[in-house]
């Protein structure tokens, strides 16, 4: 083909993507590309095309084509590293980054974000090193501040507080304050184990976004680790009358019931706990609670919720909602109901579910999962639930 039919393939495109007509240019892009792998004007076109149509694969490629043959652009090289980088890709984006170093060591993004490769390698040695290479790299106080703050990360992954907070206060002098600030600070205290500067902290934070329920949240958290068990049911309180379906605001305050034997109390929070709408959120914080697995169909559980009806001859489903501790604890009542219900059906966590089969040979124990239990059942309950379902004395907890 002749020189012009490139060119008028990449005139085409450029006229489709003027008019915003991206499938259709990155077609006439293609085309011309197929006709001169080496034009670089194409291969950008090919990658801007590709990014506006989300073709990540494609828009890799071109932009590693682009590199291969403009060894030396920096903007070429930091582009491709953070394509890596968000794929996931470190090694790649590393050696992107370093390339965009050789050609300019001051390069800001290129040591910050190699930086920041490294923490997440746990390499905190190399994370150092390259923040101290961008704390002399920055220029705007944007910079400067992003910094301070990787050095407090590196610190925070090396259990050294103190400096974690040090580097926080000093990326806090170079832009305005905000509540983000504080909450890291607060964060910092409490693996410090400093549950009163944490509440200082949350409290500044809150003074900057009142609306922000989860630091309220938090500060009921701190007053509770600091046995100031009144304070922490007043702020939990608080969070509820704003949000009454504030999720672990819920739960923290039905623990704090329970801790305390307030058994009546903890039965008027828990059941809120149950219901579909919450239970959605609880399933959707999954990753963050650690010792309940609300899983996605698990509201169809208490469409048949037992509430102390009479049982004889009907099939029971103890569902998981506790962690290993509460399961052994609150097992005393399963015996019980064996001996009333005509049949019982266990959810229990693989770490027990040995046990359980040894243990409650007339019941029938299933392996808690993601997708939950499908079988038939007249009512279902929780393990949390079983001693107000059994109506006993609570002193039997």
């Amino acid at each position: 083909m002749s020189k012009e039919t490139y060119e008028n393939l990449y005139k085409c495109s450029l006229v489709q993507r003027a008019k915003g007509n991206y499938v259709s240019a990155f077609e006439y892009a293609q085309k011309a590309y197929s006709i001169n792998d080496s034009n670089v004007e194409i291969i950008m076109n090919c990658a801007f095309l590709a990014e506006q149509l989300n073709l990540t694969e494609y828009l890799v490629f071109f932009m590693e084509r682009a590199c291969l043959l403009k060894p030396d652009n920096e903007q070429y090289f930091l582009k491709l590293a953070f394509l890596y980088k968000n794929n996931k890709n470190n090694i790649g984006a590393l050696q992107c980054f370093e390339r965009c170093l050789a050609i300019n060591n001051k390069n800001f993004l290129a040591l910050i974000n190699i930086c920041e490769i490294s923490i997440i390698c746990k390499n905190y040695n190399l994370a150092h090193k390259y923040a101290n290479l961008s704390l002399e790299a920055a220029t705007k106080n944007e910079e400067f501040k992003r910094t301070h703050l990787k050095l407090s990360n590196i610190y925070q992954n090396q259990k050294n507080w103190r400096a974690a907070l040090k580097e926080v206060r000093k990326s806090m002098k170079y832009l305005p304050v905000t509540h983000y600030d504080y909450s890291t600070l607060a964060c910092i205290c409490w693996e410090y184990v400093s549950y009163s500067l944490a509440v200082k902290f949350f409290f500044k934070a809150l003074e900057l976004c009142p609306n922000e329920l989860d630091y309220l949240y938090n500060i009921g958290n701190c007053y509770l680790f600091q046995n100031e068990t009144d304070k922490a049911i007043n702020v939990t309180n608080e969070v509820l009358n704003k949000n009454p379906e504030h999720v672990l605001a819920l739960r923290l305050l039905t623990f704090i019931w329970l801790i305390q034997k307030q058994y009546e109390q903890a039965m008027k929070t828990y059941p809120i706990l149950l219901s579909p709408k919450v239970l959605t959120k609880l399933n959707q914080l999954d990753n963050k609670i650690n010792n309940v697995n609300y899983i996605a169909n698990c509201s169809r559980y208490f469409e048949l919720h037992w509430d102390r009806q009479n049982i004889k001859n009907k099939t029971i489903f103890i569902y998981n909602d506790a962690g290993l501790g509460d399961s052994i604890m609150f097992s005393r009542f399963i015996p019980l109901i064996e001996n009333q219900a005509g049949k019982v059906i266990i959810e229990i966590n693989s770490n027990l579910y040995d046990i359980y089969k040894r243990s409650f040979k007339k019941s029938e124990i299933v392996l808690e999962t993601k997708e939950g239990f499908y079988g038939k059942y007249d009512y279902s309950t929780s393990f949390m639930c079983l001693f107000y379902n059994m109506e006993r004395d609570f002193s039997h907890i």
